[in-house]
């Protein structure tokens, strides 16, 4: 997918994005864009999917998710070394269903605010 389709798939997802989850914003990165909610990155566009970042709490969500479907969801660490920021591919039914995406949206934001280090002062 090339910048352009992804912009077109990013100005598709914004609404239902904002739908569920409030005022989500965008910013283009090298490989992907950024999807932010209150100026925390939860979630990343790349391939033409949706990534939501994960922890060890929010994963068994993905890990039930495998289970039942026989599928496994992909990751994207966006180059980072192992133990980086870690994304997974966002299953299909959680975008047909506004208050899963909610769910599901609210929990990798959470995660990634867990994950954020705090500035040192």
């Amino acid at each position: 997918m090339d910048d352009k389709e992804r912009g077109r798939y990013v100005r598709a997802l914004l609404p239902v994005m904002r739908a569920a989850l409030g005022q989500v914003e965008s910013r283009d990165m090298t490989d992907a864009t950024g999807l932010y909610l209150d100026g925390v990155l939860f979630a990343l566009v790349s391939g033409g999917r949706l990534h939501f970042r994960t922890d060890p709490i929010n994963r068994e969500d993905y890990d039930r998710w495998e289970a039942t479907s026989g599928r496994e969801s992909e990751f994207f660490s966006g180059g980072l070394p192992a133990g980086g920021q870690k994304f997974r591919v966002v299953p299909p039914f959680v975008l047909d269903d506004g208050d899963t995406l909610a769910q599901w949206g609210r929990a990798a934001w959470e995660a990634a605010k867990r994950a954020r280090v705090p500035a040192h002062r």
